[in-house]
């Protein structure tokens, strides 16, 4: 699996339990706004919704059957279905 920015902040770190994921954020230090999010591995576009809280979301089911969420994106690049 990689990053999924080349520029790497995490700004809300894994916690068990209240947390369940690591949160990459960006800075003025790391690489700025705009940057572009890759998924972590290959897989295909399960969810893709614009929610309250999270802004636009997707998920990706990968052949692992591990499902990564990306969130508060500015735009969307694919759609559900997509590989």
């Amino acid at each position: 699996m990689r990053y999924p920015v080349n520029y790497i902040a995490i700004s809300k770190k894994f916690k068990k339990g209240s947390h369940n994921g690591v949160d990459f954020g960006w800075s003025s230090k790391n690489g700025g706004k705009n940057q572009p999010i890759y998924a972590v591995e290959e897989g295909k576009v399960i969810y893709h919704q614009t929610q309250t809280s999270g802004g636009k979301v997707l998920h990706i089911k990968h052949s692992n059957g591990y499902v990564s969420e990306y969130a508060h994106l500015d735009t969307w690049l694919v759609k559900k279905g997509d590989k």
